[in-house]
């Protein structure tokens, strides 16, 4: 435990640093973990050990003396529980598939039918494993000789040990596939983001630090225009609101041209500049925002506090977000002026 704490303080301070040299200051550094977490992953392990332990004592109350002195004992006890893990195994499958891709888009129940999955899987593995053994056995003679057989017999007759091996090696090489899938996809996606999302030239920006809300004067916009090859200009507001409804959320005012253009992927709106054409007060919200409080924004509106009391705003469009964890809020920067009397920039 103390050593995974000290791993997580260095794996932030690595992001933090990595965030803050590629693109604006990031001081999240410190790594907190509660009493709680620490608990559970006590009683997890210990857990682990005791239900790993709990068959092989329940089974050797009821094992004769005598048929330990048989080496395949525990193989053909093994080789006769093999069709009812295959059947066990398909049905997990089935299970799994059903809560990971129909039951629900929620990401604990996705996480959850992807376990079921996966020990539905290594469930199949013997009865895989004894039909390729017997394929092997009926076609690899003729070609690798008679001597292929002691090796593939041995297999089959040491099944209830080589099981264990082969599935934990197939889970790891399946891991080890799905990670490269997701990094790669994930690159492409955040690539994709970056240039569709960051279309201007030039950013200037006024040093972001969680909990600070400073900015940069309006004059600044009098004094870039003044410089020669400048053609247009847009600008923004980024601040933090607590709110008792969902937390901290990030607050961003973007002007009639904005520097960056939100891409919306569902909603009323397709573009951010048509948000003056809805009925009310509108903004758009982050993807990972609208997914995590889904059931409270069903009806279309989201209240936040403003400088002038709880406000009731239109909910006119959800866009893809890779830049924050916390739920995010994007609106006209008049609308912004109007209701946080705020006419700093960032």
């Amino acid at each position: 435990i103390a050593l995974g704490i000290i791993l997580g303080e260095f794996s932030v301070r690595l992001v933090s640093n990595t965030l803050s040299s590629i693109y604006s200051v990031y001081d999240q550094t410190g790594f907190v973990l509660s009493a709680v977490s620490i608990i559970k992953a006590m009683l997890i392990g210990i857990t682990a050990v005791l239900a790993a332990a709990l068959i092989p004592s329940l089974e050797s109350r009821f094992i004769k003396p005598v048929s330990l002195i048989k080496g395949s004992y525990f193989n053909n006890n093994f080789q006769r529980i093999i069709p009812y893990l295959f059947i066990s195994g398909v049905l997990l499958l089935g299970f799994g598939l059903y809560i990971s891709t129909i039951l629900s888009s929620d990401i604990t129940f996705t996480f959850a039918g992807l376990f079921i999955i996966i020990i539905g899987y290594t469930a199949l593995v013997p009865a895989l494993m004894v039909v390729l053994a017997k394929i092997l056995n009926r076609y690899a003679k003729s070609f690798l000789g008679k001597i292929y057989l002691i090796p593939c017999r041995n297999y089959l007759v040491s099944i209830d040990k080589n099981y264990i091996a082969t599935a934990s090696l197939t889970v790891a090489v399946a891991v080890f596939l799905s990670m490269t899938v997701l990094i790669e996809s994930f690159r492409s996606t955040l690539s994709v983001w970056l240039t569709d999302t960051f279309s201007s030239d030039l950013f200037i920006s006024a040093v972001y630090r969680p909990g600070e809300n400073k900015g940069l004067s309006m004059d600044i916009l009098n004094n870039i225009s003044s410089v020669d090859g400048v053609t247009d200009i847009g600008y923004s507001r980024k601040i933090d609101i607590r709110t008792q409804s969902y937390g901290k959320i990030n607050l961003i005012a973007l002007s009639k041209n904005p520097p960056i253009k939100p891409q919306i992927v569902s909603g009323l709106v397709n573009e951010f500049e048509d948000i003056d054409n809805t009925s009310s007060a509108s903004v758009i919200i982050s993807e990972s925002f609208s997914n995590r409080y889904k059931d409270r924004l069903k009806d279309g509106y989201i209240s936040v506090p403003t400088n002038k009391g709880d406000q009731q705003f239109l909910i006119a469009g959800v866009y893809s977000d890779f830049a924050t964890q916390t739920g995010t809020l994007i609106l006209d920067y008049d609308l912004f002026s109007k209701y946080w009397d705020d006419d700093r920039l960032s």
